[in-house]
């Protein structure tokens, strides 16, 4: 199953103040405009169908950020909102849905040095102190 997490509150230049001289940070959000995960419903008739994914509104999150040899480390948390009634009464209708919304999430990844060196990112010259 294909999950997305979209973070809007916390973008790549508040990334990169955050991480210009510290290895570490992080910061707990709520909220209604935090983001959003998004993740297949199982019952999508063709490929691009758009009735074949599903989204829910991050309500709470805790966002974690650590600089280390392996690149950088992210992990994240949180309280997601029900389904949006309006989404959800399309999906009702025309496929008959019977998801049930998730009520928490939890994330972990790592961007590689070699990622962080090839996009650009401000910090990624620290790569040799790790």
């Amino acid at each position: 199953m294909n999950r997305h997490i979209t973070v809007t509150m916390f973008d790549r230049g508040k990334l990169e103040k955050a991480l210009r001289q510290r290895d570490a940070f992080s910061i707990k959000l709520a909220g209604d405009v935090l983001g959003s995960a998004r993740y297949q419903t199982g019952y999508a008739e063709e490929p691009g169908d758009p009735l074949g994914w599903i989204n829910q509104a991050i309500k709470s999150m805790s966002l974690r950020v650590t600089l280390g040899k392996d690149g950088l480390g992210i992990s994240a948390d949180g309280e997601l909102a029900d389904f949006d009634p309006v989404e959800f009464a399309k999906h009702r209708e025309k496929r008959n849905s019977q998801l049930k919304p998730f009520h928490a999430y939890a994330v972990q990844a790592t961007m590689p040095w070699a990622l962080l060196v090839a996009r650009g990112f401000s910090f990624a010259h620290r790569a040799r102190d790790f």
